[in-house]
Protein backbone atom coordinates (compact mmCIF):
# COMPACT_ATOMS: atom_id res chain seq x y z
CA UNK A 1 0.00 0.00 0.00
CA UNK A 2 1.54 3.45 -0.78
CA UNK A 3 -0.27 4.84 2.74
CA UNK A 4 2.12 5.61 5.72
CA UNK A 5 1.40 4.12 8.97
CA UNK A 6 -1.56 4.59 10.49
CA UNK A 7 -3.16 5.38 7.02
CA UNK A 8 -4.77 8.69 6.21
CA UNK A 9 -6.04 11.13 9.18
CA UNK A 10 -8.17 14.04 9.75
CA UNK A 11 -8.03 16.65 12.89
CA UNK A 12 -10.70 18.81 13.74
CA UNK A 13 -9.50 22.21 15.85
CA UNK A 14 -11.65 24.82 16.51
CA UNK A 15 -13.88 24.62 13.13
CA UNK A 16 -11.17 23.82 11.06
CA UNK A 17 -10.16 20.81 9.19
CA UNK A 18 -6.64 18.97 8.60
CA UNK A 19 -5.96 16.09 6.44
CA UNK A 20 -2.81 14.46 6.77
CA UNK A 21 -1.51 11.12 4.25
CA UNK A 22 -0.40 8.95 7.06
CA UNK A 23 0.94 9.87 10.68
CA UNK A 24 3.93 7.88 12.52
CA UNK A 25 3.24 7.18 16.00
CA UNK A 26 6.09 7.87 18.59
CA UNK A 27 7.32 4.37 18.73
CA UNK A 28 8.22 4.56 14.70
CA UNK A 29 11.82 3.52 13.82
CA UNK A 30 13.88 5.51 11.27
CA UNK A 31 14.32 2.64 8.69
CA UNK A 32 10.21 2.37 8.91
CA UNK A 33 10.17 6.12 8.05
CA UNK A 34 13.10 5.92 5.23
CA UNK A 35 11.29 2.60 3.97
CA UNK A 36 7.78 4.79 3.61
CA UNK A 37 8.90 8.28 3.20
CA UNK A 38 12.51 8.39 1.82
CA UNK A 39 13.08 5.55 0.08
CA UNK A 40 10.11 7.03 -2.69
CA UNK A 41 11.82 10.33 -2.94
CA UNK A 42 14.96 8.83 -3.67
CA UNK A 43 13.60 6.58 -6.38
CA UNK A 44 12.09 9.39 -8.26
CA UNK A 45 15.18 11.68 -7.76
CA UNK A 46 17.37 9.06 -9.16
CA UNK A 47 14.78 8.87 -12.27
CA UNK A 48 14.95 12.48 -12.69
CA UNK A 49 12.05 14.43 -10.60
CA UNK A 50 12.97 17.07 -8.23
CA UNK A 51 12.09 15.40 -4.26
CA UNK A 52 11.95 16.76 -1.30
CA UNK A 53 11.19 16.02 2.84
CA UNK A 54 10.46 18.88 5.08
CA UNK A 55 10.07 18.62 9.03
CA UNK A 56 8.08 20.79 10.57
CA UNK A 57 7.94 21.45 14.11
CA UNK A 58 8.18 23.33 17.34
CA UNK A 59 11.86 24.17 17.81
CA UNK A 60 13.68 21.80 19.42
CA UNK A 61 11.43 19.35 18.62
CA UNK A 62 14.74 17.02 17.19
CA UNK A 63 13.07 17.94 13.29
CA UNK A 64 17.29 18.35 12.49
CA UNK A 65 18.40 15.54 14.43
CA UNK A 66 16.02 13.19 12.84
CA UNK A 67 16.26 13.91 9.44
CA UNK A 68 20.66 14.30 9.31
CA UNK A 69 21.17 12.21 12.52
CA UNK A 70 24.43 10.43 10.64
CA UNK A 71 23.68 7.11 12.96
CA UNK A 72 27.37 7.30 14.47
CA UNK A 73 27.05 4.42 16.84
CA UNK A 74 23.83 3.59 16.50
CA UNK A 75 23.23 2.51 12.74
CA UNK A 76 19.50 2.66 13.48
CA UNK A 77 18.63 5.87 14.33
CA UNK A 78 20.71 6.97 10.77
CA UNK A 79 17.95 9.48 9.37
CA UNK A 80 17.54 9.57 5.40
CA UNK A 81 19.86 10.97 3.32
CA UNK A 82 22.36 8.55 5.38
CA UNK A 83 20.32 5.82 4.62
CA UNK A 84 20.02 7.14 0.62
CA UNK A 85 23.64 7.61 0.15
CA UNK A 86 26.47 5.01 -1.14
CA UNK A 87 26.55 2.70 1.90
CA UNK A 88 22.33 3.48 3.07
Amino acid sequence: SDDFAGGDFNMKINSKSYDFDGVFDNDAEQKEIFNMVGKPVLKDVLRGFNGAILAYGQTGAGKTHSLLNSGGKKPAEAGPPPRGGPKG
